[in-house]
């Protein structure tokens, strides 16, 4: 566990969630109850604890270290405690535990951040697929709408730079402007995550997060 003291901002969420993994995944598979554990896996469970810490991690302020971790593991909690009910659901024949999204939708959203990155990043693990999906995903909402709006009929649903004048009925000209316009604030937004995703590990068969 981190020894720092220095408070944690919004700037710091992936490197200091970084130093943790370790920590995180031992009391999340503590949790996981022991007849549960061929079906719940503690890399989705911390997959989701990525997802929601990026999405709720106060912007306005900073937290002390234990706070921080106390944070992480109430949110642990809740995951575990929603991927136990899911598991006991789908026993009984209904629901389903954990599965990704629609593979061809973050396999846009990774070109994406490839595209938005100066690094390129090919993630060979559908774990690390599905957090460079979300972040991604996530910034694409701090973009202006106009912006936003030809990125994602570009990049995400293949519309080309015709199509996307023709239904927003703005010039070939207007949609490549926005479209690079988009592309340069988005890595912009993306800032540390381009380097913590580009750097972390993502061969085959070997921890990502040491």
């Amino acid at each position: 566990m981190p020894t720092h003291q220095s408070h944690i901002d919004a700037s710091q969420l992936h490197k200091a969630m970084l130093t943790r993994v370790v920590m995180l995944r031992r009391r999340v598979d503590d949790l996981i109850p022991r007849r549960l554990r061929a079906v719940i896996s503690p890399d989705d469970i911390l997959q989701e604890v990525w997802i929601s810490a990026h999405r709720t991690f106060p912007r306005d302020r900073a937290l002390h270290p234990r706070a921080f971790e106390e944070w992480l593991m109430t949110i642990a909690r809740c995951r575990v405690t929603d991927a136990v009910r899911a598991a006991r659901t789908a026993k009984r024949g209904g629901g389903r535990i954990f599965r990704p999204r629609d593979a061809a939708y973050h396999s846009s959203l990774c070109d994406l951040f490839d595209r938005a990155c100066p690094r390129q990043l090919t993630p060979s693990s559908e774990f690390h697929r599905e957090e460079v999906a979300q972040v991604v995903a996530d910034q694409l909402q701090h973009l202006t709408p106009d912006r936003r709006e030809v990125v994602e009929l570009r990049y995400l649903q293949g519309l080309s730079n015709r199509e996307i004048a023709q239904r927003l009925d703005k010039t070939p000209a207007a949609v490549n402007s926005l479209l690079h316009k988009g592309i340069v604030a988005l890595g912009a937004l993306l800032g540390p995550a381009c380097k913590y995703l580009s750097d972390a590990d993502s061969s085959e068969g070997e921890p990502r997060h040491t």
